[in-house]
This record gives C-alpha cells, structure tokens and sequence, in this order.
C-alpha cells in the first residue's frame, strides 16, 4: 500500500502537479474539508483516513477543486470513488482458514485510532464465509499486548487466526510460540498484505495479497477528472485480493 501511495505521488508529480500531504489524523470531516479548502487545491484525494460527506465535498468544490477524489470502502455522493473494499481481504482470509479445516477463527482487531476503516470491514468479510465461526480480538500493536492475549490463548478454544495484517500476525505469532503453541499444529497464523519479511520467517507467514492498479493509472485518472470536471462522478474498484498458504497455515 506504502509503495502504491509513492507512486501515485511521483505519477502525479510527473504530470506537473505539485503534491501536498496534510496530516489529517484525528480531524472531524468538517474540520479537514475546511483545512484543505485553505489550502486552494486543484483536486484533493482523500486517502480514507477521514470520513467525508457530500457536504465537505461541496465545500472543497466551492473552494475551487475541480475534482474530489475519496479511497475507502464506500463512495460519497459528488466525489469520484476509488473503492477499497477491505471485506475481500478478510473474507480471502477466512475462507483459507475454512479450507485447511479450521472452524473456530480468531480475527485480530486493532486498537489504534483510525484503523477501523480497515479492520471494521475484514472483520466483517471473515464473518460473511460460511462455516468460519469468528470470534473478534482486540489487540493493541505491542507486545505486552500480543503476549496478553497468546497468554489466555488456551481458554478461548480458537484453532486459527486472521491478523489483520502481516505485522499484526508476527507480533502475535511470536507470542503464541513464546507461549508454547505449536504452528500450525495448534493454531494457524494468517496475516495480509504480503510483506517480505514474512517470507523470511519460520513457519512462513501465510498472507492475503492484495493487488492494487498501478499508480501512473491513477494519477490519469485524477489528471482527466481535472481537466474535464463533471457532474458525473466514476467508481473504480482498486482491490483483488488472493489467499496465500506458507508454513503458519
């Protein structure tokens, strides 16, 4: 996701706008529409960690923006939509588990501020596979908190976990092994996003890969949104996710 962000910046780059990142964590979504609006941009994308209306996007277009652009798990009524389904990921994720034989299913849900709009729809694309009996498990990225939870592991009767992500999934897998659990034998280990590093542990972390469109292909599509606004907004599903099996699972 980190990769695609970079290139989508240096696309847009390339086509002579010039980007402006706003930290915008913590913001109401009047409150970022009207920083943003201070700023005059020609177009603003929203990168899903601010939940926008339809009245925010007027706000931004009486600022002058030609056109508003939102990623997330939805669209807003005046704005283009680059939709990110995150349900595929968590359900890619389950139904993995379902396959390898596994029925009682831990999922991991962060409790870091902003997150939710990621771990909210994971969660329910897990729920959504049948036969996966899910059970939801707030874990803080930390691992005193990792160790709190492999250490009630046991009483839980959980056989599998979806970790939210890749980094989630180490932390607590290492935790589960501190514990004295065996993976896969006694629970398997599922994570997202594919990182590298998971790859170079033992057992090898078992991922959901999400593909995303190319940045250049974007950064057009931002580009002809603002050279030719309409009233007409697009929607453009951005995520294929695909189950992975390593070692963990």
């Amino acid at each position: 996701y980190s990769a695609f962000l970079n290139e989508l910046q240096w696309s847009l780059r390339r086509l002579d706008y010039t980007v402006v990142q706003y930290g915008s964590l913590g913001l109401s979504g009047d409150e970022a529409a009207r920083a943003w609006a201070e700023l005059r941009p020609v177009a603003v994308i929203s990168l899903g960690e601010i939940t926008l209306s339809a009245h925010n996007v007027a706000t931004l277009k009486r600022a002058g923006a030609r056109a508003v652009i939102t990623m997330g798990p939805a669209g807003v009524p005046g704005a283009h939509a680059l939709v990110m389904d995150q349900s595929e990921v968590g359900a890619r994720a389950a139904a993995h588990l379902v396959e390898r034989g596994h029925r009682r299913i831990g999922v991991v849900v962060p409790q870091e501020e902003g997150l939710e709009l990621f771990s909210t729809p994971r969660l329910e694309g897990a729920r959504s596979v049948a036969g996966a009996g899910i059970e939801a498990l707030p874990m803080a990225y930390s691992e005193e908190s990792a160790a709190a939870l492999a250490a009630r592991w046991r009483s839980l009767g959980l056989d599998a976990v979806f970790a939210y992500n890749d980094e989630y999934a180490m932390l607590l897998m290492r935790a589960l092994l501190d514990e004295g659990l065996r993976i896969p034998e006694d629970v398997a280990v599922m994570g997202a996003d594919d990182l590298l590093i998971g790859r170079l542990l033992r057992p090898r972390l078992s991922t959901v890969q999400i593909e995303l469109p190319t940045g250049d292909h974007l950064a057009e599509l931002v580009d002809r949104a603002v050279r030719e606004p309409s009233e007409i907004t697009q929607r453009q599903d951005l995520i294929s996710a695909v189950a992975v099996r390593r070692e963990s699972t």
